[in-house]
Formats: C-alpha cells, structure tokens, sequence
C-alpha cells in the first residue's frame, strides 16, 4: 500500500466524514423547521378559527 493512495483515501473519508455531518445538521434543521412551522401553521388556523367563532 503505497502513500498515495493511503493519503487519497484518507483525504476521501474526510471528506465524506464532513459531508454526511453536514448533511445530517441540515436534515435535522430542516427537519426542526418544518416542525416549528407545522405547529406555527396549526396555531395560526385555530387562532383564526376562533377569532371568526368571536366575531359570529
């Protein structure tokens, strides 16, 4: 095994390494995201649902 390769393949698995951690915090983030807005959405329509049952 020569030192070039060993070198490609270290460089390779870091790069892969910082990938797959970058990926995986921007799934999580977008993942949170879409949750908080999924919770902001619902409380907005309840919100607006009883301020029409208010007005009626």
């Amino acid at each position: 095994m020569n030192w070039r390769f060993a070198s490609l393949l270290v460089s390779a698995f870091t790069l892969g390494a910082s990938f797959v951690m970058l990926f995986s915090y921007v799934t999580c983030f977008y993942g949170l995201g879409m949750m908080i807005g999924l919770i902001a959405g619902w409380l907005g329509y309840f919100w607006g649902r009883s301020d029409e049952a208010r007005e009626h």
